[in-house]
């Protein structure tokens, strides 16, 4: 087990769009071919202000809200942008209520990024 506190970009499978928790607009990220498209580079640089400074948004096309990373839903859930991550290694799936609970205690959503590579 690994307790990282340093700011990261925690995924495992690659993302195939956002969409707004909002009002739901939905932003493609792949092309027909599953290649990167326009909007994974600007979400890409997007990822690296926040990585790089700790603060990124960019408004949604559909509401005009604006979001933060942790504001739009990664399709696949396999994304999360933090400063606490555990990593497992060799371990059994985590239980659903055990992630739900350290939600609980932590006070805001989490992420389980549980892909085995």
């Amino acid at each position: 087990m690994e307790i990282d506190t340093t700011r990261r970009v925690y995924y495992s499978l690659d993302t195939e769009a956002v969409a707004c928790r909002f009002c739901g607009t939905r932003i493609e990220v792949q092309d027909e071919s599953g290649d990167p498209n326009p909007a994974w580079r600007e979400l890409s640089d997007l990822i690296q202000t926040w990585y790089d400074t700790g603060t990124a948004s960019r408004p949604c096309p559909g509401c005009g809200r604006e979001l933060t990373l942790n504001d739009w839903d990664w399709l696949p859930h396999e994304w999360g942008f933090g400063y606490l991550g555990v990593v497992f290694w060799n371990s059994p799936g985590l239980d659903p209520g055990f992630v739900a609970e350290v939600s609980r205690v932590l006070g805001h959503r989490t992420v389980h990024t549980g892909a085995k590579l």
